[in-house]
């Protein structure tokens, strides 16, 4: 039997804890002068990291390697950082998109192979347990921005989106195809070259009606996913497609 998102979750979080938790509490914090590098550094030693607010650590997260810290600060503030992300902390710095930028500008691959996997699979289990709510209780689709941008697995990502046994994940599905109609009549990519490829297919269409019809969910959520499949179909009428 298949753990639960939430296991796969849990799990995820506290081996990033433990994997980083040789890169200790900075003693100050380098900032670019329009930061205040010491409230700031005030605001993030003043608990203990696990127990450290979205509040005390936003201003942080948000600035964090453009204009304040190095990579090592950044790998002793990550885990907490991840897991605000996870719970919905509403400042930018706990963006998941926002949070990949920042391990693709230092170089994170040339992190060593245990750090960098500890973080893929934490994501790769964010967004599994993002898919399986409904988008009115978050969005998913950072998370798959940010597998995008940090160079992350995206072919496995697309491939527990369609398996997913959660109805909800294909109303993720239909808010992003929903959302970019015009980029999709402008030929634009959504998110990239491999997803756009992926949404737009007929079996992905099919697919989105057949959870319209079949799936436990609300009336406008059905007709959410119907409209989805039909932009999908209207979109490979056009030619190019």
């Amino acid at each position: 039997m298949e753990a639960e998102p939430a296991s796969d979750l849990a799990h995820a979080v506290e081996r990033v804890y433990d994997v980083f938790a040789s890169y200790p509490l900075p003693r100050l914090l380098h900032s670019s002068p329009i930061e205040d590098a010491e409230a700031i550094f005030r605001a993030v030693s003043s608990d203990k990291l696990r127990q450290l607010s979205g509040e005390k650590l936003g201003t942080y997260a948000g600035s964090a390697i453009w204009t304040v810290g190095d990579v090592d600060d950044y790998r002793h503030f990550l885990p907490r950082v991840l897991e605000l992300a996870i719970q919905g902390e509403p400042s930018m710095g706990f963006d998941a998109n926002v949070i990949a930028a920042k391990l693709e500008r230092v170089s994170w691959r040339d992190w060593p192979s245990e750090e960098q996997q500890t973080v893929e699979v934490l994501f790769q289990a964010a967004w599994q347990k993002t898919l399986s709510k409904h988008p009115d209780e978050g969005d998913a689709v950072p998370w798959l921005e940010g597998m995008v941008l940090a160079g992350m697995d995206v072919v496995g990502a697309l491939a527990a989106w369609r398996e997913s046994p959660y109805p909800e994940a294909m109303l993720h599905c239909a808010d992003l195809i929903t959302g970019s109609i015009k980029k999709l009549d402008k030929g634009r990519m959504i998110v990239s070259e491999q997803v756009t490829a992926w949404l737009l297919s007929e079996s992905l269409a099919r697919h989105l009606f057949t959870v319209a019809v079949e799936a436990p969910l609300r009336p406008d959520d059905r007709e959410k996913l119907a409209w989805a499949s039909e932009t999908i179909e209207n979109n490979l009428k056009l030619p190019g497609n």
